[in-house]
């Protein structure tokens, strides 16, 4: 294992100035397109930067057993894009995939995601990754082939159209303590947020990619950390599974807001019944803020009850329940708590959900004491372990045990890069809930800039990708005309653990004729003045 620094000549600085969201302006619609048994109907997320399409045709070819349905586009303008929906007679066909032309872009520059679980309709889409740094297809050509087999499609059990996962819960709910409820959007895969998980979620995935540096969280109100959809701090290829995975998961119901009493009156389950009737429905399209946003809303209660608690639960168009965010408000005297004892966390955090503690490395194995109070209004004394008091964490799986009678709690070192809680029940009373997340650095070869190297001083770019390579201007070179550089290693990603002597291993780079001393001196490099980009590693015996 190892990390790789890129260095590069000022005139490709410019391809690492973004890797955040930009706004896409959607241009033109298209009609829907028959052939036989096949209609095509191409969605507007197709259009944007100023693409255009005068219109789309299908062709077939078909043998004994199978048909072949081509897309052909004409009159393209820089299309970036195709996202499409065809509906087929599912009695008489099988949808068996659809194959992408390298008309809109290669494979390697590309993003596609086909969803063939609705019977009846192809779900598909591709778009450019970077759509601002690429030219789109123009004129007339095939751009997809969706190939059918002659038989019927088997039924399938249609999936929940709203997330009733607590992934699908709304995020950071707060009361104001007077009369104002605000809550943050979640509903793993819609990346758009457009209220519906679908094929056009893959345009901030293209436009996001390769944002972040798989370490810093993203801001969690911004729209980009909805985009991250495994929740590693990296927009990669791995966050179209969320989107396949939660497809037609919809919150357009907008969400029901509630107020009463979380111990008595707080829905059992994620997509259970209510218990109390809904205060009101909040609609989805009066969401607060940008497209740089994670979408929020704001509910003002016209008469509150003192001591009521509040929470809201998204709804899909057809009145299915999701999942309830947590409770707030209420009378915190009313509540038994829960608090961390031992050991204080060495990482960040606060323990909420907004900023979970952040479990490293060194406390990883460490057993974790919590302590439990009834509430103030029962005396306040510690409870833990007492009869009808249970302390659990939520995934369960995110610890090995938890003895009730100490309140110790060893976690689940192999439950990295997921947020979890613990929280405990006192007779039927809930409460609070302390937030963990477990980081782990992989242990093997990296290497790093030397903070001790002055020639790095005053470089933009972090080195870490070839998008974001250091930029050297000519003022960053030595007397001599040269750019020297050094390096360190460790064995851990975030350069915390054991340092490893450069002596012992062979350096490189992805051009060594840029290398012009040859690694005379072991981890030091001495750039040709002349060079465009390279890279340079390590590697041990």
């Amino acid at each position: 294992m190892l990390k790789k620094y890129w260095l590069s000549a000022v005139l490709v600085f410019a391809l690492a100035m973004s890797a955040s969201c930009s706004t896409l302006n959607v241009g033109n619609s298209n009609p829907e397109r028959e052939t036989e048994s096949f209609t095509l109907n191409v969605l507007d997320e197709s259009y944007f930067n100023g693409s255009a399409v005068e219109g789309y045709y299908l062709t077939t070819e078909e043998t004994d057993s199978h048909v072949m349905v081509s897309i052909n586009a004409y009159g393209a303008t820089d299309l970036k894009a195709l996202y499409f929906e065809m509906d087929y007679n599912a009695d008489a066909y099988r949808p068996m995939g659809v194959v992408n032309t390298d008309g809109i872009a290669p494979a390697d520059e590309r993003l596609t995601l086909t969803h063939l679980q609705e019977r009846g309709i192809v779900s598909s889409g591709q778009m450019v990754i970077h759509p601002d740094w690429h030219a789109g297809f123009n004129g007339e050509g095939v751009l997809a082939t969706v190939n059918f087999r002659k038989e019927g499609t088997p039924l399938v059990r249609e999936s929940s159209a709203v997330n009733q996962s607590s992934a699908g819960a709304a995020i950071l709910p707060e009361w104001d303590g007077t009369n104002t409820l605000t809550w943050w959007y979640s509903n793993p895969g819609d990346y758009d947020q457009n209220g519906e998980v679908g094929i056009s979620d893959i345009t901030p995935l293209g436009v996001n990619f390769n944002a972040g540096d798989g370490v810093t969280p993203f801001d969690i109100t911004s729209s980009v950390d909805q985009v991250d959809g495994d929740n590693n701090n990296l927009i990669t290829l791995a966050d179209i599974t969320p989107i396949g995975q939660n497809f037609g998961n919809s919150s357009n119901g907008g969400f029901n807001v509630y107020a009463g009493d979380k111990n008595t009156e707080y829905p059992a389950s994620n997509g259970g019944a209510d218990i109390i009737s809904t205060l009101e429905n909040v609609a989805f399209n009066t969401f607060i803020g940008t497209s740089a946003d994670r979408k929020s809303w704001s509910y003002t209660v016209a008469a509150p009850s003192a001591g009521d608690d509040y929470w809201v639960r998204a709804v899909s168009p057809s009145a299915e329940l999701g999942t309830p965010s947590d409770p707030v408000g209420g009378d915190p005297a009313n509540d038994p708590t829960i608090e961390l004892i031992s050991p204080a966390p060495s990482g960040a955090g606060s323990g909420s959900a907004a900023d979970p503690w952040i479990i490293g490395d060194l406390q990883v194995n460490l057993d974790f004491t919590f302590e439990v109070r009834a509430s103030v209004n029962d005396g306040g004394a510690v409870v833990t372990g007492d009869a009808g008091v249970t302390i659990s964490a939520d995934p369960a799986g995110a610890v090995t045990g938890i003895t009730q009678a100490t309140g110790v709690a060893q976690l689940d070192n192999s439950f990295v890069d997921t947020t979890f809680n613990v929280s405990a029940d006192v007779n039927g009373a809930a409460t609070n809930k302390i937030y963990f997340r477990i980081e782990l650095s992989p242990v093997g070869l990296y290497i790093f800039p030397d903070p001790g190297d002055a020639d790095r001083s005053g470089l933009s770019g972090d080195g870490l990708t070839e998008l974001t390579a250091f930029a050297v201007v000519t003022d960053s070179f030595n007397t001599d005309g040269s750019v020297e550089f050094s390096f360190v290693a460790n064995n851990q990603s975030d350069n915390a653990g054991t340092d490893i002597d450069v002596n012992t291993l062979t350096w490189d780079a992805g051009f060594p004729f840029m290398i012009t001393s040859g690694w005379s001196t072991p981890g030091t490099a001495t750039f040709d003045p002349n060079f465009t980009n390279t890279n340079v590693f390590a590697q041990d015996a």
